[in-house]
């Protein structure tokens, strides 16, 4: 992406696009079908969206397996965020979470 220079004071005027499925990084709330955190919302190393804005044709690259509901794109960051604000926004906004199965929850049905 786009380096800057803030000591020349530089500043960014557009946002890169998207590095993996090369789209811009905006999507609409209704087009997110499921996030989470991993391992848990607990210990968030790795958040994680899945949107169906970005092109069908791009939907089966990198990690799109990941998530084996519905169809979409799946996009992840680090969990260095307030992962309760992140959640309390996606409420808010009307996405819906579905369960990630755990180790712990696979092995309650075996």
């Amino acid at each position: 992406g786009p380096g800057l220079d803030l000591e020349n004071g530089a500043w960014l005027e557009k946002k890169p696009d998207n590095y993996v499925a090369a789209t811009p990084n905006r999507w609409k709330y209704d087009s997110i079908v499921n996030y989470g955190f991993f391992p848990s919302e607990e210990f968030p190393v790795i958040c994680y969206f899945k949107e169906t804005e970005t092109p069908e044709w791009k939907w089966n690259r990198w990690f799109a397996a990941f998530d084996s509901y519905g169809r979409g794109q799946p996009h992840f960051f680090p969990g260095i965020c307030n992962v309760r604000q992140f959640k309390e926004q996606m409420e808010i906004r009307g996405v819906k979470r579905k369960p990630i199965p755990t180790l712990k929850s696979i092995k309650k049905n075996y």
